[in-house]
């Protein structure tokens, strides 16, 4: 999620993908924490012509799953 909601214009039928950097990140996280970026490639910047860098942080507490959990999601996918 981003920190703070951030605009961005787009001319009509303009389509926007955002990469995220890590791609993953592993549990447990605490809310605020910095955990990364998202890419904007398509969105020309002042600072950078090849595209805009948001930060990415966690939203809400993200607690590790138990071990149940985790051998259920290893053999049931």
């Amino acid at each position: 999620m981003l920190q703070k909601d951030t605009g961005i214009w787009l001319s009509k039928n303009e389509k926007v993908v955002g990469v995220a950097n890590p791609k993953s990140i592993s549990a447990p996280q605490v809310a605020g924490k910095r955990v990364g970026s998202i890419a904007l490639k398509a969105i020309p910047s002042i600072k950078d012509a090849d595209g805009v860098q948001l930060p990415a942080t966690v939203k809400t507490n993200v607690e590790k799953a138990n071990f149940f959990v985790r051998i259920w999601r290893k053999i049931f996918g």
